[in-house]
């Protein structure tokens, strides 16, 4: 046990020394430094944050209301000196677009986390001194592209295709299950949501990784549920109505059959020449979401025990780490979202040099882009009918 007296000569006690931090010893992070640095680090759990993520969300979308009179409700409203009548009520009607949102939100928080964490391992492995996995995290590049192209020119540069083996299976595993098929699989697995991430983080033909930004800085976004986009090969009658079984027949295609999530945003700086606004309706599908996002974790899981206990291996601390994610055979991410929809973008502003604008109108699946002449001039309405 250590004892600390602080400059006002209270006593402060500390169960174990080792949570005291070494006193910097010059510019660079010492070897003592980088065991307490990576010690608290990898006694964490990062996969198990984004499972509670999951779990919460779920939880939320059954949960009908909030009991604001006990438990951590009614400390919040206590706090804030409330009566529980007094809060603004939540329209239970926005309960399933709200949780859509978040779901989004958070699939692409663990996309990031994933790729910064497989980054920061590569990185460390390529150094001839021990360093810490943590302080990599944290002075990594900030732009996510640089990231990426950190981690695709260490794994490119891997002729005997092992790396990513040994950065996201442990090492018995590797030599008691070589020969197993299921390794193989769990590995190819694994590696396709870690592609995932990578694609959810850079793709152009529509503005995914937008979405998110515009939600972290500012809100600039809206949810939605009341919109639904199909393609029909009936159109109105002559009367300007379209019977309910038209639209809910074998000849309409749905499109945007979710939440939406809308929002205005350039096309990405890869996009070259520059482009106008852009106006971008991304489908929410809370369950594919969670699946993704749970998927993505379980990537993220792996990679972070096979560190962590390289890290105990080396120091014997800390005692506990966050166990190997179990060994599943689970989809892909192809095979998770087949050719479902991402969403749709329409160009809201020309390029500002004048130029013509190379962006149409067009509808964004899971791996490909179609683009869509609008005949605006020849847009008629309709009322929907009953049969």
């Amino acid at each position: 046990m250590l004892v600390v007296v602080s400059p006002n000569r209270v006593a402060v006690r500390v169960e174990q020394e080792s949570e005291v931090f070494p006193p910097p010893t010059g510019p660079t992070t010492s070897p003592e430094q980088i065991r307490e640095l990576d010690d608290a680090y990898f006694a964490g759990d990062v996969a198990g944050y984004f499972h509670n993520r999951v779990d919460s969300l779920v939880a939320w979308a059954q949960c009908q209301s909030v009991d604001r009179s006990s438990g951590l409700a009614g400390d919040v409203t206590q706090r804030l000196g409330f009566l529980a009548q007094d809060i603004a009520p939540i329209d239970d009607r926005l309960r399933g677009v709200q949780i859509a949102a978040d779901a989004f939100a958070v699939r692409h928080h663990a996309a990031e986390t994933l790729i910064r964490l497989i980054a920061a391992v590569l990185m460390a492995r390529e150094k001839d001194e021990v360093c810490s996995i943590w302080q990599t995290i944290a002075l990594g590049p900030t732009p996510m592209i640089e990231v990426i192209k950190n981690i695709q020119t260490a794994l490119d540069s891997d002729e005997s295709r092992v790396l990513f083996s040994r950065i996201s299976v442990p090492e018995d595993m590797l030599r008691t299950e070589a020969s197993n098929p299921q390794l193989e699989r769990a590995v190819r697995v694994l590696g396709s949501w870690v592609e995932h991430a990578v694609y959810l983080l850079t793709r152009n033909d529509i503005n995914v990784n937008a979405g998110n930004n515009k939600a972290k800085h500012g809100m600039a976004i809206r949810a939605r549920d009341d919109l639904r986009v199909m393609f029909s090969k009936e159109g109105p009658d002559a009367s300007g109505g379209i019977a309910e079984s038209v639209l809910n027949g074998s000849d309409t295609v749905d499109i945007l059959d979710r939440p939406l999530l809308q929002l205005l945003s350039p096309p990405p700086s890869s996009v070259k020449p520059k482009q106008g606004l852009e106006l971008t309706w991304l489908r929410l599908d809370a369950a594919a979401l969670l699946a993704e996002t749970t998927m993505l974790a379980t990537a993220l899981g792996a990679i972070f025990h096979v560190a962590a206990k390289a890290h105990r291996d080396r120091y014997a601390t800390p005692e506990s780490i966050a166990p190997y994610p179990p060994f599943l055979l689970a989809l892909t991410a192809d095979e998770l979202l087949g050719h479902s929809v991402t969403g749709m973008r329409f160009p809201v502003t020309d390029p500002s040099d004048g130029s013509v604008n190379l962006r149409p109108s067009g509808v964004g699946f899971h791996k490909d882009f179609v683009p869509l002449i609008v005949d605006h001039a020849g847009a008629s309405k309709a009322v929907v009918t009953d049969n």
